[in-house]
């Protein structure tokens, strides 16, 4: 999905920006990707943030054989 949006950013740039540099639109590309990348990682946190919250209550309801013994990897 990445490679698409990186091929489709370089082409609109190069056909907006003809008299430009081709490095510029390899770098217009790769901006592009870095932040779609970004804003997908951070929707991703999110979303992970509030589907693993437990509460102390979820935890104590738990009991003692879930929890990990400190120092047990």
């Amino acid at each position: 999905m990445l490679s698409t949006l990186f091929a489709s950013a370089l082409t609109d740039f190069a056909r907006d920006n003809p008299t430009s540099n081709p490095l510029d639109a390899s770098i217009h590309g790769y901006v592009v990707v870095f932040w779609w990348a970004a804003a997908i990682t951070f929707v991703g946190a999110v979303i992970a943030f509030f589907m693993m919250r437990s509460s102390a209550a979820d935890l104590a309801e738990a009991g003692p054989d879930h929890q990990v013994a400190a120092g047990a990897h």
